[in-house]
This record gives C-alpha cells, structure tokens and sequence, in this order.
C-alpha cells in the first residue's frame, strides 16, 4: 500500500485552517471562563458578606482588610485577580516591584556604609 504524503499534508493542513478559523469554540471557552469568573466572584462576594455579619463595625473599622460593606466587582478583580489595569493593591505586587524594592534596599545599605557611623540619616 502506498502513502500519498502530498495528499496527507493538504488534508490536514486544510483541518488545521478549518478549526483556527472556526470562532464557535474560541467564544464557547470564552463564555465559559466568563461564567466560572462570576460564579467565583459571586461565592467570594457572599463569603465576605457572611464573614463581616459576624463582627462588630467599630472592629471592621480597624481591619486592614475591610474595604466596604460588600465586595465589589471592582476590589474582587484587584485582590483575587490581580488586574493591574485598575491599580495594585500593595507595592510588591508584580516581579519588577519586587526588584526595585530590592534595588532601593541596595541603594540605601550603600549609602548608609559610606558615611561614618556618627552620622545618621
């Protein structure tokens, strides 16, 4: 029996063209993340509600990690999804914040051993 590659490759070349150009299952996946994204925020949002039921405003008040009476879609996206597109909820967010801290850490170490100990800064 013989193999006509030619033929082969044409064919599945040709399949390949087919199922990059079909959008149907790039927009089903699409809509799938969009609906395990808002089943995740939903549950966060009614964790956090649950959670804040049990405790006092004034000690709410104190929280570092109170940021409102319910979680909005918004904070949802900066603390659990990290988007850098809204603002960042700490400075050592990402892997540059984290060198240029460092970097600063440097600098200063630097500085503060070139000057005699009867200087402070």
């Amino acid at each position: 029996m013989e193999w006509n590659s030619d033929a082969l490759f044409k064919k599945l070349s040709g399949v390949s063209d087919e199922l990059q150009a079909d959008t149907s299952i790039h927009q089903l996946e699409s809509s799938i993340k969009k609906e395990k994204d808002e089943k995740d925020y939903l549950f966060m949002k009614d964790a956090y509600e649950r959670l804040l039921s049990g405790l006092s405003e004034s000690y709410l008040s104190m929280s570092d990690w109170y940021v409102g009476p319910t979680l909005t879609r918004e904070l949802y996206d900066i603390h659990f999804k990290h988007k850098k597109e809204t603002c960042s909820p700490h400075y050592l967010h990402s892997k540059k914040d984290v060198l240029e801290f460092y970097g600063i850490c440097i600098f200063f170490s630097m500085i503060e051993a070139s000057f005699p100990k009867h200087i402070t800064l």
